[in-house]
């Protein structure tokens, strides 16, 4: 069994998009080790990350679902419960 670990918020800031793509990645538990020789844990190592996992999920998640009176010509804050997309 491996651990988890879950962002619930997930903030970030945006203009002029009207969706964002989030994809959940997993990494199996055999291969944890190889990727912390190589990689740290904010994962931004594409390559390492198709190495030792897989999508597990991808969506696209509609901004205006997030914040329905934001500006899309004005930069703006939104928060992303990641919680939601991950099952129990």
């Amino acid at each position: 069994m491996g651990a988890l670990l879950i962002v619930v918020q997930q903030p970030f800031i945006q203009i002029s998009l009207q969706a964002v793509e989030v994809e959940i990645f997993k990494i199996f538990d055999n291969n944890i080790l190889q990727f912390l020789q190589t990689s740290e844990l904010n994962g931004m190592n594409d390559y390492e990350l198709a190495r030792v996992g897989r999508v597990i999920r991808r969506q696209m998640v509609p901004l205006k679902g997030l914040n329905p009176n934001a500006n899309p010509n004005a930069w703006t804050r939104y928060a992303l419960d990641l919680g939601k997309l991950f099952k129990a």
